[in-house]
């Protein structure tokens, strides 16, 4: 359609009357707006993004007004024209102003360049200076060396000029006088003797007077040595009467004479001295003769003996008789091949010949009343073990031949693990080294791996020496029920030797875990778990997009905290849609009598986290044995946790709650105070965790420093929501200054603007108990996460997709 508009020549567009052209413009209209509602969304401010969106709908708009083309195109070229001019103008102007900057700044470069040119000028005049004064010094050092010169020069020419001999070299042939080699070769001999005669002036001869003084001191020490040579005679003269009094002394008191005094038989033993001494009693039937040691330990040819004997040694290794060669290592004197190098030579012969070599040291040893040394002793066990000759290790313990150490002991508890059969003698062997060398928790280790349980802590109450450590290594090194129940009852009066959480937690470290469950079930202790709720929300063509809780149905998981496997100990399914139901009742038919998987009502909220919590806790608190939770870790954003304590709290007779006072959170009316009392509690999340991850980080494992940062904290908090900073030096790790915290969720207004009264802090001081509190930092201590149960809700997810009700 087109008309025209009275009184004026130019033709009138035909108005938009279709349908269609309405629902395009709407379309495009909606289609700006979302544009540019993402644009705000995700950029604050004016942003040139929003001429592009415009540009795009006016596009579509030329394409769907098809009789406009020609119109529309030319009024988005001026358009466009004008647009571009604009952002020539501002690229123009932006250029100008930084060009402008740098013509105002540049005085002050001036200014810059001028001060640094006056300090090169300074910098100039010292080198100068400098150089001038090093100038002057070189030519002063120049003009003493040449005044040096020209004395020289003057003393050489007062010298006599020194006669040159023509006479032939001593010994030379008048040709060999003139062949150069020949010459070199007697001048580097020449050479050579000049040396050796500068050598021994200094080393042969010395002037006379050096040889009086020499002569002094060889008389001064001849004449020492003859007077201490007189003092040994006398000294030992006076220790051999001495020792021949004492024995005569010794006899006299067993068989006294008569008619004779002490002092009399000395003497007589004395006189005949050079000839022995022989003293009767009065029955004349003992005859006590008297041999004296010699002063001298040094005997003659001893040396030579020892020479032969480790000769004899070797021929009989190289003869290959090694069994001899042995049993002549084993008893040579003083032991001087009972060593561990000899050890190693046999070693290298072979097994066989080591074999023979130990049997051969262990049998002499009782004979020369000496025990190898350590290191002998092990390699002796180890061989005698590589051989499966347990019996020759049970007779060197039996017979005391070893030196007993932990390294044998271990080697046999290695031999038992590798030879099940002969486990039981090399336990009962490896006891009894550890009880002769007082290893007291080894050696409880062997009877525990022996079955033998009681006679185990009965050795060890006996020892006295074992502590809390010793019996939790025992308990994990061997972990058994009947071990565990043991330790953690009396003993004769005296207290168990564990705890029973001591001894839960050393059975939950090793494999046999369920070994510390089963103990927990006997006892009905607590279990610390951690839980999630997971909800079946459909997807359907919400793809990329969260859908949130909402959902026909959730289920939520708990877990137990305490072992490395987490296992599961209980599920809740929560469900408001019944297939069967639904279907006869949309086809006006009646529901006939069926299980219905719905076990809440339609109406019921599904997110309701904190119900789902008091479910699960009533159906473990259910059944014979009823199943506490000392402590649940869940996600920062539910309320599992809460319901599951309101029950647990229940079963203890135990009630909480807490509120505010009206004037401590400002605000014009109470929703808007409610609103400030979230924010301030999401707030007060964030700074807690804040606080502690901070402190974990800087301080570690420390239970004492944590506990201590942390009450400085919780009495520095209040006053630092109230606006006041000074104790949070002190007393915080992440409002210090020159950095605050920023209180990111509360309004502005709000900021340091909160007045809480003395029941307001006492509630404030249980929330951050629970948070930062010495209970709280024991169980918070391990960081422990959801991750266990948050994985068995995606296997479910994946097993059962989210378009399908779970029954």
């Amino acid at each position: 359609m087109s008309g025209s508009v009275p009184g004026t020549p130019r033709r009138v567009l035909p108005p938009i009357a279709t349908d269609s052209d309405r629902a395009a413009l709407d379309e495009l209209e909606n289609s700006i707006q979302v544009e540019l509602a993402r644009l705000r969304a995700s950029s604050r401010g004016p942003n040139e993004l929003s001429y592009t969106v415009f540009k795009d709908a006016f596009d579509q708009l030329i394409q769907h007004a098809s009789a406009y083309t020609n119109l529309l195109t030319a009024i988005k070229a001026e358009y466009e024209a004008v647009i571009e001019d604009l952002q020539e103008g501002q690229r123009e102007a932006f250029y100008l102003e930084g060009r402008l900057k740098a013509t105002a700044a540049e005085p002050t470069t001036v200014v810059n360049y001028r001060r640094r040119a006056e300090e090169l000028q300074q910098k100039m005049s010292v080198i100068q200076r400098d150089n001038a004064r090093l100038a002057a010094e070189l030519e002063r050092v120049r003009a003493a060396r040449e005044a040096m010169l020209k004395k020289d020069e003057d003393d050489k020419s007062t010298q006599k000029p020194r006669r040159t001999d023509f006479r032939p070299l001593p010994g030379l042939t008048l040709e060999e006088s003139t062949d150069v080699k020949t010459l070199t070769r007697y001048h580097n001999k020449l050479e050579h003797q000049l040396r050796e005669l500068h050598i021994s002036r200094n080393t042969k001869y010395a002037p006379k007077v050096r040889k009086q003084e020499l002569k002094d001191t060889l008389t001064k020490q001849v004449n020492m040595r003859h007077h201490l040579a007189d003092r040994t005679a006398r000294l030992k003269n006076r220790c051999q009467k001495l020792k021949v009094a004492v024995e005569v002394a010794g006899i006299y008191k067993e068989d006294p004479p008569e008619n004779h005094s002490l002092s009399e038989v000395i003497t007589m033993a004395l006189t005949t001295q050079s000839m022995g001494f022989a003293f009767r009693g009065v029955s004349g039937q003992r005859d006590t003769p008297f041999s004296f040691e010699d002063d001298d330990p040094n005997k003659e040819k001893e040396a030579e003996m020892l020479l032969e004997y480790i000769d004899k040694f070797h021929e009989l290794f190289d003869d290959e008789c090694y069994q001899d060669a042995a049993i002549h290592a084993a008893n040579s004197p003083k032991g001087i091949l009972r060593t561990p190098e000899t050890m190693a030579k046999f070693k290298d012969v072979g097994s066989e010949a080591l074999l023979a070599y130990c049997e051969a040291l262990m049998s002499s040893v009782s004979a020369l009343s000496h025990l190898p040394s350590p290191e002998v002793c092990l390699e002796c066990v180890r061989c005698a073990l590589s051989q499966h000759r347990l019996d020759l290790v049970t007779h060197w313990i039996a017979q005391n031949s070893l030196q007993l150490t932990e390294e044998i002991a271990n080697a046999l508890c290695e031999y038992a693990d590798q030879n099940p059969l002969s486990g039981p003698v090399c336990l009962a062997l490896a006891q009894a080294v550890f009880t002769a060398i007082q290893a007291h928790r080894e050696a409880a280790v062997c009877m525990c791996r022996q079955g033998k349980v009681y006679n185990m802590v009965e050795y060890a109450y006996g020892t006295g020496a074992f502590h809390t450590a010793d019996w939790s290594h025992v308990l994990q090194t061997c972990p058994s029920l009947e071990l565990a129940r043991s330790l953690i009852q009396p003993y004769n009066d005296q207290p168990p030797a564990l705890q029973l959480g001591q001894a839960v937690s050393t059975l939950l470290q090793t494999e046999d875990y369920l070994i510390g469950l089963q103990l927990l079930q006997e006892t009905h202790d607590k279990f610390p778990t951690e839980g999630d709720t997971k909800y079946q929300s459909p997807l359907r063509s919400a793809r990329t997009k969260k859908p949130g809780q909402p959902s026909s149905n959730s289920v939520s998981t708990i877990a137990e905290n305490v072992t490395p496997k987490k296992l599961v100990i209980g599920t809740h399914v929560r469900n408001k849609i019944c297939q069967t139901r639904n279907y006869n009742e949309g086809c006006g038919n009646p529901v006939p009598p069926h299980k219905c998987p719905a076990n809440i009502s339609e109406d019921t909220v599904i997110g309701d986290e904190r119900q789902a919590g008091r479910d699960m806790g009533k159906k473990l608190l259910s059944g014979p044995v009823k199943t506490l939770v000392s402590e649940t870790t869940t996600d920062g954003d539910g309320d599992f946790a809460a319901g599951l304590q309101e029950v647990m709290m229940e079963e203890a007779g135990q009630k909480s709650r807490a509120t505010w006072s009206k004037q401590m959170f400002p605000g014009n009316d109470q929703q808007e105070r409610n609103r400030n009392r979230d924010r301030f509690g999401n707030d007060l999340s964030k700074r807690l965790n804040a606080e502690h991850k901070a402190a974990r980080k800087k301080i570690g494992d420390n239970k004492r420093k944590m506990e201590k940062k942390m009450k400085r904290l919780m009495q520095a908090l209040p006053y630092c929501y109230e606006g006041d900073h000074s104790r949070c030096y002190e007393g915080s790790l992440i409002c210090r200054h020159p950095r605050k915290w920023t209180f990111p969720d509360l309004p502005e207004k709000v900021k340091g603007n909160i007045h809480p009264n003395d029941t307001d802090l006492k509630v404030l001081a249980g929330i951050m108990e629970v948070r930062l509190g010495k209970k709280a930092l024991k169980r918070t201590r391990k960081s422990r996460t959801t991750n266990r149960v948050e994985s068995v809700n995606r296997q479910l997810a994946k097993t059962c997709p989210k378009n399908v009700v779970v029954l």
